[in-house]
């Protein structure tokens, strides 16, 4: 990738865990916003303003939800941005490997295989 897509980021990125949100007692959904969370910064895409909001007695919401915050018309388009172009290049490659000139290195394990 280039500078532009990984500035700010030095090195690779420590992942979060559950601890990363600060409120026990929500195990899935905090697992479930760490893992976006950890997905996102593999391609250098933060969401600075993610959260877990509690259920919510006014709209009848039993659940925790994860809420991405709120992004700036800049900020979404820089992330779409890294996006995009990460994208670019897996298609870059899958066409490459379609004409056997690449190889894809294999799928990242996730945590619940």
């Amino acid at each position: 990738m280039d500078e532009e897509v990984t500035e700010g980021f030095v090195g690779p990125y420590d992942p979060v865990s559950s601890d990363y949100w600060g409120v026990k007692g929500r195990r899935e959904v905090e697992e479930a916003g760490s893992l976006l969370v950890n997905t996102l910064l593999r391609i250098r895409v933060d969401i600075p303003n993610i959260e877990i909001l509690n259920d919510c007695t006014d709209c009848g919401r039993k659940e925790p939800r994860i809420s991405l915050g709120y992004l700036s018309i800049d900020e979404t388009n820089e992330m779409a941005r890294k996006i995009e172009k990460v994208l670019d290049e897996l298609d870059y490659l899958r066409k490459e490997r379609a004409t056997g000139k690449a190889h894809l290195p294999h799928a990242h394990p996730r945590s619940d295989e």
